[in-house]
């Protein structure tokens, strides 16, 4: 009986959907008339969340049974329903050649949903499940953006505030990490889903305000209060935005402007000499405060400050591979592929230099990808984070490590590669749900405790795994083969096919390393740099023991 009320439920809830839309599209005056009515309605008497019944009593919160959010629950699709509806004569600003009683429906339209919108935008409820209803409207909002983008500002601004919304869990900060509440955990998804919505469908809108947005972005990428999935929305949003602007200095510009704070940390000093050596690293990650003084792995403070400096690095790496995934993505829509023909001079005649037939340089691949001119800025540390992490596997490393019973779990397979490795679904709660592998690998400390024993193994396996997909981004964007990229590719080379690095690999280091990164290379190499883009990197990988007899595997075999 439960599964066919669904099914009747979810029939209903399309058929009111399509007649809604239908409506609006053959009634737009009376459609924005009522809208407007009950949307204005229900501010006036629900606003601030009156009456306040079904409260939580552990905030004294608004929940999902409370009147008031779901009286605004019930407006939310017909609003959105009713303004995708609408014909786009109804609504457009430019009412040239419309005839007399078409252009008075368009006036009390335009005058109809202007109010409403302002409604919207102006709303500042307290409540977390009317902040989430408000995210949804504004959501909603985007059609009627995409023609009067006057209060589109202010409502993305909104959802961009609700990403970073902070209501705590009690009792979490014992082991060192503080989990949001459900609700609001609920809230940022939902406004994070609206913003991509928006960008999506008016990013040209988005394009005069890219300042603001820009300031915007590295507030908010610079709060620790940022969690994974809310940066992914963000990343979404900010690559929607950067692909709507046509001049491709502006638009590379504004990427580099939203990655400033990543870039500075890659950059920093700080950053260079903890890299500088295995040894030093090793420090900077409280490996060998471990073997000196055990307690240094439990101690608080200690934890925090090695917790604090790895997640600044690793953080730095992996806004630039989210941002630079959706950079190139959004490349290879572009009509000729993300890789624009190069007009150049061979002898005497003119000819277009192909992707498929040379080279191409950043300021030309930039057309398309604006990701690309950061490479040369990214490069250097990102071989040198790649370098440390690989030679700490080395046997030399693995002698000394192992030896200890505290260091020894830098080696270990992480809670989320052991649950990887046993099941897919996350529906149980993932690592730390009913069956997860929390704590199974480390004698029942997990990563959230206060110990960092349980933490290495999963931030090598993070720093590993995101330097080889940023090489495989650099082998797909074809920044590998520019010209500029030429001085420092020898280093690249000795560091990601070193024999010393290879054969202390494990299998599961070594899988990801292919499928990561040599198998982008071997789709992304132009035919014509085979031998020297492809040949160095594939032939030490492939036939390690065959390299005595010289260059030029790959032609030959």
């Amino acid at each position: 009986d439960g599964e066919e009320y669904d099914a009747w439920l979810c029939d209903l809830r399309s058929k009111c959907s399509q007649l809604l839309k239908f409506i609006g599209n053959a009634e737009p005056k009376i459609s924005a008339a009522t809208i407007h009515s009950r949307i204005q309605e229900l501010l006036s008497l629900h606003g601030n969340g009156e009456p306040r019944n079904h409260l939580n009593p552990a905030n004294n919160q608004l929940t999902q049974l409370s009147e008031a959010v779901l009286q605004f629950e019930g407006i939310t699709q017909p609003l959105d329903n009713i303004l995708q509806g609408l014909p786009e004569w109804s609504i457009r600003q430019n009412t040239a050649g419309l005839y007399p009683k078409k252009m008075a429906i368009n006036t009390e339209v335009r005058a109809r949903l202007s109010d409403l919108a302002q409604m919207i935008v102006s709303w500042n409820p307290t409540d977390t499940w009317l902040k989430y209803r408000r995210s949804d409207m504004l959501g909603a909002l985007k059609h009627y953006w995409a023609h009067d983008p006057s209060t589109l500002l202010q409502g993305v601004d909104g959802l961009l505030q609700y990403l970073n919304v902070e209501e705590w869990k009690p009792g979490n900060a014992t082991n060192g990490e503080r989990r949001l509440t459900d609700d609001v955990a609920g809230l940022r998804k939902r406004s994070g889903i609206a913003l991509i919505g928006v960008s999506k469908k008016v990013p040209h809108h988005l394009v005069p305000w890219l300042a603001q947005l820009s300031e915007r972005a590295k507030s908010l990428l610079s709060s620790d209060s940022l969690q994974p999935p809310q940066r992914m929305h963000f990343y979404e949003f900010l690559s929607c935005v950067a692909t709507a602007v046509e001049d491709p200095v502006a638009r590379a510009n504004f990427i580099a402007d939203v990655l400033a704070n990543a870039l500075e940390i890659v950059e920093s000093q700080a950053t260079k000499e903890s890299l500088r050596s295995v040894e030093i690293f090793m420090t900077v990650m409280g490996i060998v405060q471990a073997g000196n003084n055990p307690s240094s792995a439990t101690d608080p403070t200690h934890v925090k400050q090695v917790s604090d400096t790895f997640v600044s690095l690793f953080s730095a790496l992996n806004q630039l591979l989210s941002v630079g995934k959706r950079c190139n993505e959004a490349a290879r829509k572009r009509p000729n592929g993300g890789i624009p023909v190069v007009t150049s001079v061979v002898g005497s005649l003119p000819g277009n230099n192909f992707p498929d037939e040379g080279p191409v340089g950043i300021s030309d691949l930039a057309i398309n990808d604006p990701f690309v001119p950061l490479w040369p800025r990214i490069l250097p540390t990102l071989i040198r984070v790649l370098d440390v992490t690989l030679q700490l596997w080395q046997p030399q490393y693995q002698a000394v490590l192992l030896k200890n019973p505290i260091q020894r779990y830098v080696f270990a397979i992480s809670d989320d590669e052991a649950y990887l490795a046993m099941k897919q679904d996350t529906s149980t709660g993932g690592v730390f749900g009913e069956g997860g592998t929390a704590g199974t690998v480390g004698a029942g400390w997990d990563r959230r405790d206060v110990n960092l024993a349980p933490k290495w193994s999963g931030w090598f396996n993070e720093l590993r795994n995101t330097s080889f997909q940023l090489l495989g981004l650099l082998s797909g964007q074809r920044a590998l083969f520019a010209p500029e990229v030429s001085g420092i590719f020898p280093e690249l080379v000795s560091v990601v096919v070193n024999s010393s690095h290879l054969q202390a690999m494990e299998h599961r280091h070594f899988t990801q390393y292919l499928k990561q990164f040599i198998e982008i290379l071997l789709l992304a190499c132009p035919v014509t740099l085979y031998q020297t883009h492809f040949s160095p990197i594939l032939e030490p990988v492939l036939w390690p023991n065959e390299l005595e007899a010289g260059p030029g595997l790959i032609k030959s075999k």
